[in-house]
């Protein structure tokens, strides 16, 4: 019993392992994003983080897009050999053609995260133009001001055909969040493929966690902590409404100096009598900003940030105020 249950051990971390090798899949909702402000390349990172200032996403797509900037971040490399080993696999399970890797050229290319279509492309069950049509993948397209971005497909690497043809090989996905039985294996030709890097979406990211950091200057709005907090006392919700997603530029005296999560903060501490209720305005400052040390509590700052969220819950910590830079300190 016990060599039966240790085998079982054994196989049962083979194929976790394996698992874990498998061909990663597209971030497909950061790549979503990235497609749709991509039109306006210029204005990218305002764009979007724009849209993720302003966004009421629902608890679904919010956890969703949470899930994939963590899977992005310890993402490993992932290699042409542990690719082929994967493909043979398919191959033996009759998923793919055997010809693929008897003739012409396998390549997987890494840091491709996922493939969409330069315009409406069909998804073919081997890679020749004989072959048949699972269905048709949409490109993006622009119908007045609203911009539909493409779809999404998991990229698993291209094919060279002996004539020098090349087909991509996708898991097509008829939506974001679609299960691994919802998506369709085939080809597309190369000529109508797009790819979306790694570095792209890493880009991505970037600006999703740190939309202070890419909005427009002009967007600043100067206010003093009293202002801004009696708001929040006044009315939480009223003052989520206001003020979340904006710049704001604070002047006033510093209550505390202190970290969180190893990241420096400066509090704006304020007190009204009128009310009897108190609330802070928590500012995090990255640890590089060179006015940092010259710093106290009990002087004046301006401090200019970006205001990430208003607590309605907690009783006093009310504004949380991110990608902070110091414009003065006395």
């Amino acid at each position: 019993m016990k060599i039966k249950v240790s085998a079982i051990i054994i196989l049962a971390l083979v194929l976790l392992s394996r698992q874990a090798e498998a061909i990663p899949e597209a971030s497909a909702i950061l790549a979503d994003l990235y497609c749709t402000y991509q039109p306006s390349e210029s204005s990218f990172g305002a764009s979007l983080a724009s849209f993720i200032a302003g966004s009421k996403s629902s608890k679904k797509f919010a956890a969703g897009l949470e899930k994939e900037i963590s899977d992005i971040k310890s993402r490993k490399p992932f290699t042409q050999a542990e690719a082929l080993s994967d493909i043979k696999t398919m191959v033996k399970s009759e998923k793919l053609p055997a010809y693929i890797i008897e003739k012409g050229k396998y390549k997987y290319t890494p840091g491709i995260n996922a493939v969409y279509p330069s315009e409406n492309v069909r998804l073919r069950s081997q890679p020749n133009t004989s072959a048949k049509i699972i269905t048709t993948i949409k490109a993006g397209y622009k119908q007045g001001r609203k911009y539909t971005p493409p779809e999404i497909s998991d990229y698993l690497g291209e094919w060279t055909s002996p004539k020098s043809e090349k087909w991509i090989l996708v898991n097509y996905r008829p939506s974001l969040t679609s299960n691994a039985d919802e998506k369709k294996l085939g080809w597309i030709h190369g000529d109508y493929a797009k790819f979306v890097t790694d570095d792209d979406i890493m880009n991505t990211v970037d600006v999703c966690e740190h939309p202070g950091k890419y909005l427009r200057a002009g967007n600043v709005e100067e206010i003093s902590p009293e202002t801004l907090l009696r708001a929040y006392v006044g009315n939480p919700f009223k003052a989520e409404r206001q003020y979340k997603g904006k710049i704001v530029r604070l002047h006033g005296e510093i209550t505390a100096i202190k970290a969180e999560d190893g990241i420096p903060t400066v509090e704006f501490d304020v007190y009204f009598s009128d009310l009897n209720q108190r609330a802070v305005a928590v500012c995090f400052i990255p640890r590089e900003d060179p006015l940092l040390a010259e710093i106290e509590t009990g002087k004046n700052i301006t401090i200019q940030g970006y205001v990430e969220n208003i607590d309605t819950e907690a009783w006093n910590k009310a504004f949380r105020i991110t990608d902070c830079k110091i414009i003065s300190a006395n």
